[in-house]
């Protein structure tokens, strides 16, 4: 019996380890579960994995048509499923959605259209608006309406035209009363003037303009900047600018004339890995943001994002989306972009009143939704992640300014990062895998580099080159120049001294000092060195070494992890348990802090303002802000946006503080027991992809602190 509730406990101990949290939120809405808040409700499911529209409502509420019938409805909170009366079509195939600005919906389904108020559904027949089944819709900026789809009867669907709703009654557009090139239409889509567009075809006749009266066909015969009559979609925002969606590529409209950005070579040799092998792209659909970043929907190679020349995509590998064919990507009042999956079944029409299990979708894999905390609306805060830069980050242990403000971060993944005024550029190693740990710059403005396996390099004129190998120390922690202009490291094997071209070291095995661990250097105003070790404080006066330890001083720790001096010339000594400040006579230790609840109080790293505020990286409670009298705490928790684990910080001269955060290595394996409920084993499994999807690390930059 004991060593069954041995077992017990060891097992609880793994299930309540410290749980990943994800940097950005995600939601999934799927045909038997939702999961929303990091929990999964087998019970609130939308019922079938194809949703064959999306649209939000002036409340924020998201209408979601799930395929095969019926509606769904998000508040914010809750998925629920509105109440409809038995006679309404909207209990029918839905295949399309719209609200106009007095919040009313507007749904269009295999039977006809619908409008709900937010009070009454009404039915508008076939017989008003000449389509039975609507597939498009597009409101004008007074609330006029513009529908197009298929005429309908007990045989089948055939192509409609377009009907227009002035607010008391119906007209009806064919090729057989107007200029219409054609009677299948779909992506409805108002511009600025009023001007109404739309793809022409089953896309592939090239794109119709129609202003109320006229009709303008664009296709490859009369305009040179459309690579092709395969349009899959049309996008605007409040620029006005029209984007069309091509296999080709993207064509833009300014109101004046279209401008072509092929795919082959518009957008970086990223974008190659999207494409097919004859340079063309798959795509089902495109979404413009109001800042231009484009999300293109594709049939097989998920979402692509363009922003400037920065390219990624979300996809089954690499986020919760469940299909890489994605239909339509919403981006909603909070930016949180809605991606539905699947793809139009373009024969749907044909069958489906013969057969009504036809599905107009397929390839589907129900809603995934995301908000990237890193790109937060606060006006004072930029985040910097691989995710939405070229940059591949990886881990850094300093931030570091040079005299004409300029903002190095080495690291892991990249090399050496400059960064200025919001722009950065990348050096790179040669012949180096850009393993860069930390950085100094001395006063003659060299930057001295620590990597993970290569000894110490140089960086100046621009070029990265070696300076000299390890010391016998086991790797460098830190690095600095003594009141002598002597080259100091420290490491997992002592202190070191570069001179007349090589090492003397102090430690344990050389008897000078009680250890042979040490994480930091720092050569003061008054020309002491000081060195933090696993066996306290160390001090340096160019001849002998004065030990500081608990025993003497009662320091939170004598694990010594982080100094620095501030303008006062305050010695300020982080530890793996709290901070302490020396202000030349008296000593001051802060172990403890309860508003915010520290849970370690790690320091790894320290910085002071223009303003007198001390910035502490932490290794578990995230970025601390200390005025003297109280502390501000930046955390996972009220920022959603970076994680605890700060591993660098520079207040830097022009007002911004520079913070490097990163994931928790530390992560016990998920274990499922058998008794463990369904929803349980959906959870374990999307903690398990939310892991791989989110960024690992996190540049902060804040202003006006």
């Amino acid at each position: 019996m004991k060593k069954i509730i041995l077992f017990l406990c060891l097992f609880a101990g793994f299930q309540t380890a410290e749980a990943y949290e994800s940097i950005m939120q995600w939601m999934v809405f799927r045909s038997n579960y939702s999961f929303l808040e990091n929990k999964v409700d087998m019970s609130k499911n939308l019922g079938s994995d194809g949703v064959n529209a999306m649209a939000e409502d002036g409340n924020g509420n998201i209408y979601m048509a799930v395929n095969g019938g019926g509606l769904r409805m998000f508040d914010g909170k809750k998925l629920s499923t509105p109440r409809l009366p038995k006679e309404s079509f909207a209990n029918q195939e839905i295949l399309c959605l719209a609200v106009d600005s007095k919040n009313t919906l507007w749904i269009g389904t295999a039977e006809g259209l619908v409008k709900f108020d937010g009070t009454q559904w009404t039915n508008i027949a076939p017989e008003e608006t000449a389509l039975k089944a609507v597939t498009s819709i597009a409101i004008t900026a007074t609330d006029k309406l513009y529908i197009a789809g298929f005429e309908g009867d007990n045989k089948g669907f055939y192509a409609g035209g377009l009907s227009f709703y002035n607010g008391s009654g119906w007209q009806h557009f064919n090729k057989s009363n107007t200029a219409m090139p054609d009677d299948t239409l779909r992506d409805l889509t108002i511009d600025q003037n009023g001007y109404l567009w739309m793809t022409v075809g089953r896309n592939n006749l090239g794109i119709a303009r129609f202003d109320g009266k006229n009709w303008k066909h664009y296709h490859t015969g009369n305009t040179e900047q459309l690579p092709t009559n395969n349009v899959r979609g049309i996008a605007t925002n409040k620029t006005g600018k029209l984007w069309f969606a091509t296999t080709k590529g993207l064509v833009e409209w300014n109101g004046a004339e279209f401008s072509l950005k092929p795919y082959a070579n518009s957008f970086g040799a990223k974008f190659n890995e999207y494409m097919n092998g004859d340079g063309t792209l798959d795509a089902n659909g495109i979404t413009v943001e109001e800042d231009g970043t484009i999300w293109l929907a594709t049939r097989n190679k998920g979402v692509i994002y363009i922003h400037d020349k920065l390219l990624r995509n979300y996809e089954t590998s690499n986020s919760l989306v469940n299909s890489n064919s994605i239909m339509q990507v919403l981006v909603d009042k909070q930016h949180r972009k809605w991606f539905s999956t699947g793809t139009i079944n373009n024969d749907w029409h044909y069958y489906y009143p013969k057969q009504h299990s036809t599905n107009y979708l397929y390839s589907t894999g129900g809603i995934t939704v995301l908000k990237e905390n890193n790109y937060l609306d606060e006006k004072n805060w930029t985040f910097i992640t691989a995710g939405n830069t070229e940059l591949k980050l990886g881990n850094t242990f300093s931030i570091n300014e040079d005299k004409s403000g300029n903002i190095w971060i080495p690291t892991t993944g990249d090399g050496l990062i400059k960064m200025k005024d919001g722009a950065w550029t990348v050096i790179k190693p040669q012949g180096l895998m850009a393993s860069l740990t930390k950085a100094y710059i001395a006063p003659d403005e060299k930057i001295y580099l620590a990597t993970t396996m290569n000894g110490v390099k140089l960086f100046e004129n621009n070029t990265i080159s070696d300076f000299v190998k390890w010391p016998n120390m086991g790797g460098v922690n830190d690095m600095t120049y003594d009141k002598n202009n002597i080259f100091w490291v420290s490491g997992t094997g002592g202190v070191s001294r570069w001179v007349n071209n090589d090492w003397e070291t102090f430690n344990k095995k050389n008897g000078d000092l009680p250890t042979v661990i040490f994480y930091c250097l720092l050569n003061d105003s008054k020309g002491n060195l000081w060195a933090g070790s696993a066996k306290g404080l160390m001090k340096y006066d160019g001849t002998t070494w004065q030990v500081i330890s608990k025993k003497e001083t009662p320091f939170p720790s004598d694990d010594i992890t982080a100094l620095a001096e501030d303008k006062q010339g305050k010695l300020w000594v982080g530890s793996k348990s709290g901070i302490s400040v020396f202000d030349g006579t008296n000593w001051t230790h802060i172990s403890k802090v309860e508003t915010p609840k520290l849970s370690k109080f790690q320091v790894n790293a320290i910085s002071f303002d223009a303003k007198g505020n001390t910035w502490l990286a932490t290794d578990n409670d995230g970025l601390l802000k200390f005025d003297g009298t109280g502390w501000t705490q930046f955390s996972k928790k009220n920022t959603g946006s970076i994680f605890d684990k700060i591993t660098g910080v520079k207040a830097a001269s022009d007002g911004r503080i520079y913070a490097y955060s990163e994931y928790y290595t530390f992560n016990d394996t998920d274990f499922i027991m058998p008794s463990q409920s369904p929803d349980y084993a959906i959870l374990v499994d999307l903690n398990k992809r939310i892991k791989d999807a989110d960024p690992k690390q996190v540049i902060a930059i804040i202003s006006n602190q």
